[in-house]
């Protein structure tokens, strides 16, 4: 029994000879049509064969036949080696790790780090960090530092060093605490530098807080749960944090720590007046002025140091004799403050000390 015949470059054909009822039954004729058939499943064959082998680009597309930008334009407006990324290492010890590095020489290796801690407890965690170099001078910002929930962070120090035997710089982290192995993926932006060729993240490597020849150019503790909503504005709003001594860009205590609402009469008060000698004795109108405050301080020959202030009650009636001052340790029995409807009257008997009211 005889078999049709597989041509080694079939041709595909649409033209397929379709039976009629007035055609002989003869196996010439029926031969025809199958053996067209047959060459065209040898054609498609061979054609699937094909597609398969050239996994690279089988259909020979270009960019510009699916709306992607050319190969020229790429090479125009694309920078090679601008970020380097590096996943699938693990950390599972304290101590410090290399996650990237740039050979050559120690200067002008400025670039933008993040580093992502996959889950295995505590939660996920998140670092990004800008590292600037000038010559001489480098430097390590925070960006941006995120965890879970729970706050833990493990990556707790960034570092960058320089091997000068091995003329490589590196990119360092360090994990305070032992841990199961918990996945790192590396990326470094802006990754091209002008002297060293390039910045390229690694795997983390485990390393040495101190090795012979290789020094410290920059370091920063990692501050946990970071980013710009902790920072102050331009305008002297969103003071906090850390800032709790400072409000609107400016100082709330002195260099003693003294404070200044406390401590010095403010620049919108009127002054009404004061006595410095002893036996001396001051009457005063105060008017309509809702808030006083009556202070003594030590007497110089060009200041006054203020060591004592309180607010005058808004009574009608009232008397004050000071007793001992617990906070300079003296007697200040002998000053003595009156208020009889709007007019004050103070006696001073000591000739050391300035007394005053302050009004607004």
């Amino acid at each position: 029994m005889g078999k049709f015949e597989v041509p080694e470059n079939p041709e595909y054909t649409e033209d397929i000879r379709k039976f009629e009822t007035t055609d002989p039954g003869h196996a010439d004729l029926l031969n025809a049509v199958v053996q067209a058939l047959v060459n065209n499943e040898a054609f498609l064959k061979k054609m699937a064969e094909h597609h398969i082998g050239d996994n690279k680009n089988p259909h020979g597309l270009t960019p510009e036949n699916i709306g992607a930008p050319s190969n020229e334009y790429i090479a125009d407006h694309f920078v090679p080696d601008y970020v380097s990324r590096s996943n699938g290492g693990t950390i599972s010890s304290k101590g410090w790790y290399r996650i990237a590095q740039a050979k050559g020489g120690e200067y002008g290796a400025s670039c933008v780090v993040s580093v992502k801690r996959s889950y295995n407890l505590p939660a996920p965690e998140y670092q990004k960090v800008q590292i600037v170099d000038s010559y001489h001078s480098n430097k390590i910002i925070p960006i941006v530092s995120f965890t879970g929930n729970d706050g833990r962070h493990l990556f707790t120090k960034i570092r960058k060093v320089h091997d000068s035997v091995n003329s490589i710089s590196y990119i360092e982290i360090y994990q305070d605490v032992d841990t199961s192995p918990n996945g790192v993926m590396t990326t470094v932006t802006d990754a091209l530098n002008v002297y060293v060729g390039k910045w390229e993240a690694i795997k983390p490597v485990a390393t040495l807080e101190t090795i012979e020849g290789v020094k410290v150019l920059a370091t920063l503790d990692l501050p946990a749960n970071f980013d710009s909503d902790y920072l102050a504005k331009k305008d002297g709003s969103n003071v906090n944090g850390t800032w709790s001594n400072l409000i609107a860009g400016k100082a709330l205590k002195d260099g003693n720590g003294n404070s200044f609402e406390n401590t010095y009469a403010r620049k919108n008060w009127i002054y009404k007046g004061h006595i410095k000698y002893k036996g001396g004795e001051k009457v005063l109108d105060i008017g309509d002025y809702s808030e006083l405050v009556f202070l003594i301080a030590l007497s110089g020959e060009d200041s006054y140091t203020i060591i004592k202030t309180f607010n005058i009650p808004s009574d009608s009636l009232w008397d004050y004799t000071f007793g001992k001052d617990i906070k300079i340790d003296e007697d200040l029995s002998g000053i003595h403050i009156s208020r009889r409807s709007n007019v004050i009257t103070i006696t001073n008997n000591y000739p050391n000390y300035y007394v005053g009211i302050y009004a607004r």
